[in-house]
Protein backbone atom coordinates (compact mmCIF):
# COMPACT_ATOMS: atom_id res chain seq x y z
CA UNK A 1 0.00 0.00 0.00
CA UNK A 2 1.38 3.29 -1.02
CA UNK A 3 1.61 6.74 1.06
CA UNK A 4 -1.13 8.08 -0.70
CA UNK A 5 -3.30 5.19 0.57
CA UNK A 6 -2.39 5.31 3.64
CA UNK A 7 -2.34 9.22 4.39
CA UNK A 8 -6.43 9.70 2.83
CA UNK A 9 -7.13 5.93 5.13
CA UNK A 10 -6.19 8.62 8.43
CA UNK A 11 -7.44 11.49 7.24
CA UNK A 12 -11.25 10.17 6.24
CA UNK A 13 -10.79 8.05 9.58
CA UNK A 14 -12.21 10.89 11.24
CA UNK A 15 -16.32 10.42 10.88
CA UNK A 16 -16.45 13.98 10.94
CA UNK A 17 -14.73 14.55 7.50
CA UNK A 18 -16.88 11.72 6.29
CA UNK A 19 -20.12 12.87 7.25
CA UNK A 20 -19.33 16.41 5.69
CA UNK A 21 -17.96 14.62 2.17
CA UNK A 22 -21.58 12.77 2.22
CA UNK A 23 -23.57 15.62 3.14
CA UNK A 24 -21.49 18.03 0.85
CA UNK A 25 -22.42 15.54 -2.26
CA UNK A 26 -26.12 14.24 -0.99
CA UNK A 27 -27.50 16.84 1.13
CA UNK A 28 -26.33 20.26 -0.99
CA UNK A 29 -24.60 20.40 2.34
CA UNK A 30 -27.29 20.34 4.99
CA UNK A 31 -26.84 18.25 7.97
CA UNK A 32 -28.29 15.10 7.73
CA UNK A 33 -25.37 12.66 8.78
CA UNK A 34 -23.66 13.34 11.76
CA UNK A 35 -20.33 12.03 12.94
CA UNK A 36 -21.79 9.90 15.49
CA UNK A 37 -24.35 8.58 12.91
CA UNK A 38 -21.06 6.45 11.39
CA UNK A 39 -19.28 4.17 12.53
CA UNK A 40 -16.34 2.72 11.06
CA UNK A 41 -16.16 -0.93 9.27
CA UNK A 42 -13.52 -3.38 8.26
CA UNK A 43 -12.93 -2.15 4.06
CA UNK A 44 -11.36 -5.62 3.69
CA UNK A 45 -14.37 -8.45 2.46
CA UNK A 46 -13.40 -11.97 1.72
CA UNK A 47 -15.24 -13.73 -1.14
CA UNK A 48 -14.93 -17.57 -1.24
CA UNK A 49 -14.96 -19.09 -4.50
CA UNK A 50 -15.51 -22.93 -4.86
CA UNK A 51 -14.22 -24.98 -8.15
CA UNK A 52 -15.27 -28.23 -7.49
CA UNK A 53 -13.02 -29.42 -4.25
CA UNK A 54 -10.79 -26.53 -3.84
CA UNK A 55 -11.96 -23.91 -2.13
CA UNK A 56 -10.04 -20.50 -2.54
CA UNK A 57 -10.59 -16.80 -1.18
CA UNK A 58 -10.48 -13.71 -2.92
CA UNK A 59 -10.01 -10.52 -0.58
CA UNK A 60 -11.51 -7.18 -1.79
CA UNK A 61 -10.37 -4.30 -0.20
CA UNK A 62 -11.68 -0.58 -0.06
CA UNK A 63 -9.80 2.60 1.21
CA UNK A 64 -12.60 2.96 3.70
CA UNK A 65 -15.57 1.74 4.55
CA UNK A 66 -18.28 3.09 7.08
CA UNK A 67 -21.91 1.93 8.38
CA UNK A 68 -24.29 5.06 8.47
CA UNK A 69 -27.37 5.25 10.55
CA UNK A 70 -30.24 7.58 8.79
CA UNK A 71 -33.15 7.71 10.86
CA UNK A 72 -34.00 3.65 10.28
CA UNK A 73 -32.07 3.39 7.57
CA UNK A 74 -28.80 1.60 7.57
CA UNK A 75 -26.29 2.34 4.62
CA UNK A 76 -23.40 1.34 3.69
CA UNK A 77 -20.54 3.66 2.58
CA UNK A 78 -17.49 2.48 0.60
CA UNK A 79 -14.72 5.41 -0.44
CA UNK A 80 -11.96 4.97 -2.66
CA UNK A 81 -9.11 6.93 -3.49
CA UNK A 82 -7.63 7.39 -6.70
CA UNK A 83 -4.67 9.43 -7.66
CA UNK A 84 -4.56 8.12 -11.15
CA UNK A 85 -7.01 7.07 -13.79
CA UNK A 86 -7.96 3.69 -13.74
CA UNK A 87 -9.68 2.45 -17.11
CA UNK A 88 -11.34 -0.07 -15.72
CA UNK A 89 -13.13 1.57 -12.56
CA UNK A 90 -16.67 0.69 -12.40
CA UNK A 91 -15.77 -2.66 -12.65
CA UNK A 92 -13.94 -2.30 -9.98
CA UNK A 93 -16.33 -0.82 -7.89
CA UNK A 94 -18.72 -3.54 -9.03
CA UNK A 95 -16.77 -6.06 -7.81
CA UNK A 96 -16.19 -4.78 -4.51
CA UNK A 97 -20.03 -3.91 -4.11
CA UNK A 98 -20.87 -7.46 -5.09
CA UNK A 99 -17.87 -8.21 -2.17
CA UNK A 100 -20.30 -6.49 0.16
CA UNK A 101 -23.47 -7.93 -0.74
CA UNK A 102 -21.70 -11.23 -0.54
CA UNK A 103 -19.98 -10.90 2.81
CA UNK A 104 -23.55 -9.96 4.33
CA UNK A 105 -25.57 -12.77 2.87
CA UNK A 106 -23.10 -14.99 4.30
CA UNK A 107 -23.59 -13.83 7.89
CA UNK A 108 -27.31 -14.03 7.65
CA UNK A 109 -26.73 -17.28 6.12
CA UNK A 110 -24.29 -18.31 9.17
CA UNK A 111 -27.36 -16.80 11.48
CA UNK A 112 -30.17 -19.20 10.38
CA UNK A 113 -27.92 -22.37 10.00
CA UNK A 114 -26.87 -21.34 13.76
CA UNK A 115 -30.64 -21.15 14.71
CA UNK A 116 -31.70 -23.77 12.46
CA UNK A 117 -35.20 -21.70 11.44
CA UNK A 118 -35.27 -21.90 7.69
CA UNK A 119 -36.71 -24.70 5.43
CA UNK A 120 -37.41 -25.80 2.00
CA UNK A 121 -36.06 -23.13 -0.69
CA UNK A 122 -35.61 -20.34 2.16
CA UNK A 123 -33.34 -23.04 3.66
CA UNK A 124 -31.58 -23.82 0.11
CA UNK A 125 -31.02 -19.92 -0.66
CA UNK A 126 -29.62 -19.20 3.19
CA UNK A 127 -32.09 -16.15 2.95
CA UNK A 128 -35.37 -15.57 3.99
CA UNK A 129 -37.92 -14.17 2.04
CA UNK A 130 -38.32 -10.99 4.64
CA UNK A 131 -34.62 -10.93 4.89
CA UNK A 132 -32.96 -7.85 3.11
CA UNK A 133 -29.50 -6.17 2.96
CA UNK A 134 -28.06 -3.30 3.43
CA UNK A 135 -27.23 -0.87 0.58
CA UNK A 136 -24.12 0.30 -0.47
CA UNK A 137 -23.18 2.90 -2.10
CA UNK A 138 -19.45 4.11 -3.47
CA UNK A 139 -17.87 6.88 -3.97
CA UNK A 140 -14.92 7.66 -5.72
CA UNK A 141 -12.67 10.35 -4.94
CA UNK A 142 -10.24 11.13 -8.00
CA UNK A 143 -7.20 13.07 -6.67
CA UNK A 144 -5.23 13.27 -9.73
CA UNK A 145 -3.48 16.27 -11.88
CA UNK A 146 -4.91 15.14 -15.33
CA UNK A 147 -9.00 15.57 -16.14
CA UNK A 148 -10.35 11.83 -15.57
CA UNK A 149 -11.38 10.66 -19.31
CA UNK A 150 -12.16 6.88 -17.90
CA UNK A 151 -15.21 5.04 -18.14
CA UNK A 152 -17.85 6.21 -15.76
CA UNK A 153 -20.49 3.47 -15.91
CA UNK A 154 -19.83 -0.24 -16.79
CA UNK A 155 -21.63 0.24 -20.36
CA UNK A 156 -18.53 2.79 -21.34
CA UNK A 157 -16.99 -0.66 -20.79
CA UNK A 158 -18.63 -2.73 -22.99
CA UNK A 159 -18.84 -3.08 -26.21
CA UNK A 160 -22.25 -2.17 -27.75
CA UNK A 161 -21.86 -1.21 -31.28
CA UNK A 162 -23.45 -3.49 -33.12
CA UNK A 163 -26.04 -4.51 -29.96
CA UNK A 164 -29.63 -3.70 -31.07
CA UNK A 165 -31.39 -0.86 -29.21
CA UNK A 166 -34.27 -2.92 -27.56
CA UNK A 167 -31.48 -5.65 -26.44
CA UNK A 168 -28.82 -2.93 -25.05
CA UNK A 169 -31.29 -0.93 -22.99
CA UNK A 170 -31.97 -4.43 -20.87
CA UNK A 171 -28.44 -4.60 -20.27
CA UNK A 172 -28.01 -3.89 -16.44
CA UNK A 173 -25.57 -0.78 -15.99
CA UNK A 174 -23.51 0.36 -13.09
CA UNK A 175 -22.85 4.23 -12.85
CA UNK A 176 -19.61 5.10 -11.14
CA UNK A 177 -20.15 8.00 -8.56
CA UNK A 178 -17.36 9.91 -9.23
CA UNK A 179 -15.55 13.17 -7.30
CA UNK A 180 -12.68 15.38 -9.09
CA UNK A 181 -11.16 16.59 -6.52
CA UNK A 182 -9.39 19.50 -8.58
CA UNK A 183 -12.89 20.18 -10.48
CA UNK A 184 -15.04 20.19 -7.39
CA UNK A 185 -17.33 23.24 -8.18
CA UNK A 186 -19.27 23.03 -4.56
CA UNK A 187 -16.50 23.98 -1.95
CA UNK A 188 -18.84 26.25 -0.16
CA UNK A 189 -20.83 23.01 1.15
CA UNK A 190 -18.19 21.67 3.06
CA UNK A 191 -17.99 22.84 7.33
CA UNK A 192 -14.40 20.57 7.80
CA UNK A 193 -11.12 21.06 5.99
CA UNK A 194 -12.56 19.43 3.14
CA UNK A 195 -12.93 23.07 2.20
CA UNK A 196 -9.35 24.24 2.67
CA UNK A 197 -7.72 20.67 0.97
CA UNK A 198 -9.93 20.86 -1.94
CA UNK A 199 -9.20 24.13 -2.13
CA UNK A 200 -5.49 23.87 -1.87
CA UNK A 201 -5.35 21.41 -4.32
CA UNK A 202 -7.27 23.39 -6.86
CA UNK A 203 -4.74 25.79 -6.93
CA UNK A 204 -1.53 23.71 -6.78
CA UNK A 205 -0.67 24.66 -10.17
CA UNK A 206 -0.98 28.20 -10.22
CA UNK A 207 1.37 29.64 -7.03
CA UNK A 208 0.30 33.09 -6.84
CA UNK A 209 -3.55 31.96 -7.07
CA UNK A 210 -2.31 29.75 -4.59
CA UNK A 211 -0.72 32.31 -2.31
CA UNK A 212 -3.31 34.12 -2.33
CA UNK A 213 -5.88 31.64 -1.23
CA UNK A 214 -3.70 30.56 1.39
CA UNK A 215 -3.54 33.98 2.68
CA UNK A 216 -7.38 34.83 2.67
CA UNK A 217 -7.97 31.86 4.98
CA UNK A 218 -4.46 32.67 6.76
CA UNK A 219 -6.95 31.21 10.06
CA UNK A 220 -7.70 27.92 8.59
CA UNK A 221 -4.60 27.39 7.06
CA UNK A 222 -2.11 28.64 10.41
CA UNK A 223 -3.97 26.21 12.43
CA UNK A 224 -4.50 23.20 9.94
CA UNK A 225 -5.25 19.53 11.65
CA UNK A 226 -1.40 17.13 11.32
CA UNK A 227 -3.55 14.96 8.94
CA UNK A 228 -5.20 17.56 6.66
CA UNK A 229 -2.01 19.26 6.69
CA UNK A 230 0.02 15.77 5.27
CA UNK A 231 -3.31 14.79 2.84
CA UNK A 232 -2.01 18.02 1.17
CA UNK A 233 1.58 17.12 0.96
CA UNK A 234 0.93 13.80 -0.46
CA UNK A 235 -1.68 15.11 -2.92
CA UNK A 236 -0.34 18.27 -3.81
CA UNK A 237 1.76 18.99 -7.05
CA UNK A 238 4.32 20.84 -5.16
CA UNK A 239 4.98 17.63 -2.51
CA UNK A 240 8.14 17.34 -3.26
CA UNK A 241 8.84 21.10 -2.32
CA UNK A 242 6.85 20.83 1.33
CA UNK A 243 8.97 19.86 4.30
CA UNK A 244 7.75 17.25 6.96
CA UNK A 245 4.65 18.61 9.18
CA UNK A 246 6.82 18.85 12.32
CA UNK A 247 8.76 21.49 12.00
CA UNK A 248 4.93 23.90 11.90
CA UNK A 249 3.36 21.52 14.46
CA UNK A 250 2.47 23.34 17.49
CA UNK A 251 1.88 21.87 20.67
CA UNK A 252 -1.65 20.56 20.16
CA UNK A 253 -0.73 18.98 16.77
CA UNK A 254 -2.05 21.50 14.49
CA UNK A 255 0.09 23.05 11.92
CA UNK A 256 0.58 26.23 10.50
CA UNK A 257 0.23 26.10 6.69
CA UNK A 258 1.15 29.83 5.90
CA UNK A 259 4.02 29.40 7.48
CA UNK A 260 5.24 26.57 5.39
CA UNK A 261 3.75 27.61 2.25
CA UNK A 262 5.94 30.66 2.95
CA UNK A 263 9.04 28.40 3.17
CA UNK A 264 8.17 26.42 0.06
CA UNK A 265 7.78 29.71 -1.37
CA UNK A 266 11.38 30.90 -0.26
CA UNK A 267 12.98 27.92 -1.54
CA UNK A 268 11.27 28.41 -4.63
CA UNK A 269 13.20 31.81 -4.87
CA UNK A 270 15.96 30.48 -3.99
CA UNK A 271 16.32 27.12 -6.21
CA UNK A 272 15.44 30.30 -9.34
CA UNK A 273 17.41 32.47 -8.68
CA UNK A 274 20.30 29.65 -8.36
CA UNK A 275 18.63 28.05 -12.30
CA UNK A 276 18.88 32.02 -13.59
CA UNK A 277 22.34 32.57 -12.22
CA UNK A 278 23.44 29.73 -14.53
CA UNK A 279 21.65 30.11 -17.22
CA UNK A 280 22.70 33.54 -17.26
CA UNK A 281 26.10 32.44 -17.25
CA UNK A 282 25.48 30.06 -19.83
CA UNK A 283 23.32 32.37 -21.91
CA UNK A 284 26.13 35.43 -21.22
CA UNK A 285 29.10 32.96 -22.75
CA UNK A 286 27.10 31.81 -25.75
CA UNK A 287 26.30 35.96 -26.24
CA UNK A 288 29.92 36.78 -25.77
CA UNK A 289 30.95 34.71 -28.43
CA UNK A 290 28.39 35.57 -30.97
CA UNK A 291 28.97 39.27 -30.31
CA UNK A 292 32.94 38.25 -30.48
CA UNK A 293 32.40 36.69 -33.33
CA UNK A 294 30.62 39.50 -35.04
CA UNK A 295 33.51 41.97 -33.95
CA UNK A 296 36.10 40.05 -35.49
CA UNK A 297 34.82 39.58 -38.52
CA UNK A 298 33.98 43.01 -38.81
CA UNK A 299 37.59 43.59 -37.76
CA UNK A 300 39.15 41.27 -40.41
CA UNK A 301 37.04 42.94 -43.11
CA UNK A 302 38.35 46.28 -42.48
CA UNK A 303 41.88 44.71 -42.43
CA UNK A 304 41.50 42.66 -45.51
CA UNK A 305 40.62 45.81 -47.43
CA UNK A 306 43.42 48.00 -46.04
CA UNK A 307 45.55 45.09 -46.98
CA UNK A 308 43.75 44.24 -50.48
CA UNK A 309 44.04 48.06 -51.01
CA UNK A 310 47.90 47.96 -50.37
CA UNK A 311 48.49 44.79 -52.07
CA UNK A 312 46.09 46.18 -55.06
CA UNK A 313 48.26 49.36 -55.16
CA UNK A 314 51.63 47.68 -55.42
CA UNK A 315 50.20 45.13 -58.38
CA UNK A 316 48.74 47.60 -60.35
CA UNK A 317 51.85 49.56 -60.16
CA UNK A 318 53.85 47.02 -61.20
CA UNK A 319 51.29 46.26 -64.14
CA UNK A 320 51.03 49.88 -65.13
CA UNK A 321 55.05 50.67 -65.39
CA UNK A 322 54.41 46.89 -67.70
CA UNK A 323 52.01 48.12 -69.68
CA UNK A 324 53.77 51.42 -69.97
CA UNK A 325 56.98 49.99 -71.12
CA UNK A 326 55.37 48.25 -73.35
CA UNK A 327 53.15 51.28 -74.87
CA UNK A 328 56.62 53.05 -74.97
CA UNK A 329 58.09 50.15 -77.75
CA UNK A 330 55.44 50.23 -80.10
CA UNK A 331 55.15 53.97 -80.28
CA UNK A 332 58.84 54.41 -80.90
CA UNK A 333 58.97 51.15 -83.83
CA UNK A 334 55.69 53.21 -85.42
CA UNK A 335 57.77 56.64 -85.40
CA UNK A 336 60.87 54.70 -86.90
CA UNK A 337 58.80 53.31 -89.61
CA UNK A 338 57.70 57.06 -90.66
CA UNK A 339 54.28 57.14 -89.32
CA UNK A 340 52.88 60.42 -88.23
CA UNK A 341 52.22 61.39 -84.63
CA UNK A 342 48.50 60.96 -85.50
CA UNK A 343 48.68 57.62 -87.00
CA UNK A 344 50.16 56.67 -83.92
CA UNK A 345 47.99 57.68 -81.83
CA UNK A 346 45.28 56.08 -84.08
CA UNK A 347 47.21 52.70 -84.09
CA UNK A 348 47.85 52.96 -80.18
CA UNK A 349 44.29 53.97 -79.46
CA UNK A 350 46.09 56.42 -77.30
CA UNK A 351 45.64 60.70 -77.41
CA UNK A 352 48.09 62.28 -79.63
CA UNK A 353 49.19 64.03 -76.14
CA UNK A 354 51.12 61.26 -74.74
CA UNK A 355 53.14 59.98 -78.09
CA UNK A 356 54.31 63.40 -78.00
CA UNK A 357 55.51 63.62 -74.38
CA UNK A 358 56.87 59.66 -75.34
CA UNK A 359 59.03 61.09 -78.77
CA UNK A 360 60.14 63.95 -76.82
Amino acid sequence: MGRPDLVSREYFRDPGRLADLLNAELFQGECRIRQEDIRQRDPSEVRNLTEDTAICASLITRDQMGEIQIGLQVVLVALEVQTGRHYAMPLRILSGDSAGYEAQWRQIRAVHKRKQDLKGEEYLSGFARDDRLAPILTLVLYFGQEPWDGPRSLKEMLDLRHCPPEMARQITDYPLHLIEVREYPRLERFHSDLRYVFGFLQRDRRKEELYQYVTENRAAFSHLDGAAYQMIQVMSHSSGLLNEKEEYENEEGEIDMCQALLDMREECISIGKEKGREEGISIGREEGISIGKEKGILIGKKEGISIGRTEGISVGRKEGISIGKQMTKQVFRLWIAGKTEKEIAETCEIPIEEVKEILE
